[in-house]
């Protein structure tokens, strides 16, 4: 469904993806785990379109976005959704309205239409009958639950998560994995899910990637990542402050990445 291929982006001194090869199989979740400014949400922005690459092709769906038009691009991201951190709605409108936005955008539906579309998505994730509820009025998981709403209102083959279950309490948190399981497997949706919730990426995904210094360091099923021996893995895994990633630099070991040298 995704292939993505040799993805390179570059910001000044800094390689934020170097080379990345990867795939997200059709009706899977795919995980992808890395540190703090690692390039994990980079990736994502570059799938949609919103951020061009450097080098590389992203392959979704049989067509390489890199060589289509805006018209072509905007048909291709017609087939995607994407929940965003903060979930990302417009506190003016109303939650119906929220997730109403993107089918008035994109399509020609009758008003009446439209309502039972907005009436089943919020059903679908738990949150029937909050149509006029202004988002302000809500908790930041059922802000979050609307986001996921709005992202699969015009039925995408794929969903998108950019840290899905960041700052939730642990109930709201299991809340969001779940649904996000049970899309995949009712809707049968490709979903690749950005996160720095290694518990979460471990129960809900079929694939985990690790991305390090912008490269794929191990990519595998749960159980391949959890008996990995790579001490690279093992820190990330467990959390260890102390190993072979380092987040402290010295004031020199700075000045040097910044110059280049």
């Amino acid at each position: 469904m995704i292939n993505v291929l040799d993805l390179q982006k570059v910001y000044g001194p800094l390689k934020v993806l170097d080379g990345v090869t990867l795939e997200c199989e059709r009706g899977k979740v795919t995980a992808i785990l890395g540190e703090s400014g690692g390039g994990k949400s980079t990736f994502l922005k570059i799938l949609i379109g919103a951020v061009e690459p450097d080098a590389g092709d992203i392959w979704i769906d049989g067509k390489n976005i890199r060589t289509l038009n805006e018209q072509g691009l905007d048909a291709v991201r017609q087939q995607i959704g994407m929940l965003f951190q903060h979930a990302a709605l417009f506190h003016s409108m109303t939650v119906g309205e929220n997730v109403a936005l993107p089918i008035l955008e994109n399509t020609t539906l009758d008003d009446n239409i439209v309502e039972i579309i907005v009436k089943m998505k919020l059903e679908q994730v738990g949150l029937s009958d909050f149509e006029e509820f202004m988002p302000g009025q809500l908790s930041g998981g059922m802000q979050k639950r609307v986001g996921l709403a709005r992202a699969i209102a015009l039925d995408p083959k794929i969903v998108l998560y950019d840290e899905p279950s960041g700052g939730l309490d642990p109930i709201s948190a299991a809340v969001i994995d779940k649904l996000i399981v049970d899309l995949n497997r009712v809707l049968g949706i490709t979903s690749v899910v950005v996160t720095h919730d290694i518990r979460s990426a471990m129960k809900i995904a079929h694939k985990v990637v690790l991305l390090h210094q912008g490269r794929v360091l191990i990519e595998g099923t749960p159980d391949d990542l959890a008996t990995a021996e790579d001490p690279l893995v093992r820190q990330f895994l467990n959390g260890d402050p102390d190993g072979p990633i380092q987040l402290r630099k010295s004031r020199e070991e700075y000045e040097r990445s910044l110059l280049g040298n």
